[in-house]
């Protein structure tokens, strides 16, 4: 799925709770890749005060070196450490200062697992396969 840049955290939940609905997705919780800008539903989600919400639709989020994160205050951040059943695998392309940046707040205060990948801002296009690879591997989707 792709959200517009602006969608909030509402949009998002309402979206798969769609896809649920829909059978698009067999069941919650699921995996959340949220590339650059995108990671806007995410930091939303944490500034409106509906964190204990997230472990219901997310076991897993993979910020791909969103700048918004940037925006949260540190303990908006700590507050993801201490959801129960959800984790984070922030990921930053080498060569983006920002995302390793964002990167380490996630890692430093969020309990993230953190990964830099050969690449720019949007790593995912520059080191594809190592990208793929190692979500899938985080997810334990490969033997």
């Amino acid at each position: 799925m792709d959200l517009p840049v602006a969608a909030d955290h509402q949009l998002l939940k309402s979206l798969i709770d769609t896809m649920v609905e829909e059978n698009y997705i067999s069941s919650l919780p699921i995996a959340l890749v949220t590339p650059s800008a995108s990671g806007l539903t995410m930091t939303d989600w944490l500034k409106k005060g509906e964190v204990s919400d997230i472990p219901k639709y997310l076991f897993r989020w993979i910020p791909v070196a969103p700048p918004t994160v940037s925006t949260l205050t540190k303990e908006q951040v700590e507050g993801l450490r201490d959801l129960s059943n959800f984790k984070i695998f922030a990921i930053y392309g080498d060569q983006d200062s920002m995302g390793r940046k964002v990167t380490n707040y996630l890692e430093t205060d969020g309990g993230a697992k953190a990964l830099q990948l050969p690449g720019t801002h949007p790593v995912y296009l520059d080191s594809p396969d190592l990208f793929v690879q190692n979500v899938l591997e985080d997810l334990g989707l490969v033997p």
